[in-house]
């Protein structure tokens, strides 16, 4: 099995440069230095990540118009009962 390793002075910095890539998940292994927090990942290829981070993007994007769309139907409702 491939790994990748993030290495930064702070666990949230390494998480940020492994979101980056696409590893939104938990990693494989935290492993704590004296020069910071070095965090391994399962490696993917960046095609799948690209891939996996524009299906999150549109599945944000319609969960936020049903959100919108549901909220509107309130406020009719509401502005029907006055």
């Amino acid at each position: 099995m491939k790994t990748i390793t993030y290495t930064a002075t702070s666990e949230l910095g390494a998480r940020s440069l492994a979101l980056q890539d696409g590893h939104a998940g938990e990693p494989i292994k935290v492993a704590v230095t004296g020069a910071g927090y070095t965090l391994t990942y399962q490696h993917k290829s960046r095609a799948a990540a690209l891939f996996e981070l524009r299906c999150r993007k549109v599945r944000a994007l319609l969960d936020g118009i049903a959100h919108r769309r549901t909220c509107d139907q309130q406020t009719a409702i509401l502005r029907a009962m006055r």
